[in-house]
């Protein structure tokens, strides 16, 4: 359990390192913190101000720190296959690279506003993702409850005001994110689960 902690604490640390240090190539300032994502306690750099630079580079940011796992896996691999290394040694880095790949597959869970969700709100031009598919998903569920209400209130469709292509972004998204949670969500800024990156990002 130590050593497990210590890999994903490591992993976890370049992570954030990797998104600070490409966010200030761009002239952005950043900053590392501490926040919570649903029960997760989560590692997040703080990169508002790439909402200043161009879309296409803030990739850049919400990549890096992703971009820094694959290379570790890559070199612990090849350190395992070409490296003659006694047999302590060779499982611990076996352990690293394990505890890499799930900290990887962390980053990929978009419902959790982490690395490819801030690429993915990025590509679909949408300002809050997450926000506007959570209020949606509510609208939904209180829409099937709407019959048997009394008296019935109406229930607005909260995309109605949004634009025709993020309006679709969002409806797809809803379905994607899969859980309704009963606190308001907060408004979305690049922020993620511990080992993740998030734009506001905190990306």
């Amino acid at each position: 359990m130590l050593v497990n902690t210590a890999f994903f604490s490591v992993v976890a640390s370049v992570d954030e390192l990797m998104h600070l240090t490409a966010a200030r190539s761009l002239g952005a300032p950043a900053r590392i913190g501490f926040g919570t994502r649903l029960h997760y306690l989560v590692v997040r750099t703080d990169v508002t101000a790439i909402w200043g630079v161009p879309r296409r580079h803030r990739y850049r940011v919400y990549l890096a720190g992703m971009a820094s796992d694959v290379l570790l896996i890559a070199t612990m691999t090849l350190a395992v296959a070409y490296l003659p290394l006694s047999g302590p040694v060779e499982a611990l880095l076996r352990a690293f690279t394990l505890t890499t790949l799930l900290c990887l597959r962390l980053r990929a869970q978009i419902s959790m506003r982490t690395d490819l969700y801030f690429v993915l709100r990025d590509l679909l031009r949408c300002k809050d993702l997450f926000g506007d598919g959570l209020r949606y998903a509510r609208y939904l569920l209180a829409r099937a409850a709407a019959p048997f209400r009394r008296p019935a209130s109406p229930v607005i469709d909260p995309t109605g005001e949004l634009a025709p292509h993020e309006r679709r972004a969002v409806r797809i998204y809803a379905v994607a994110l899969g859980d309704v949670r009963p606190y308001p969500p907060p408004r979305d800024r690049p922020g993620r689960p511990l080992g993740s990156a998030e734009p506001g990002r905190s990306a």
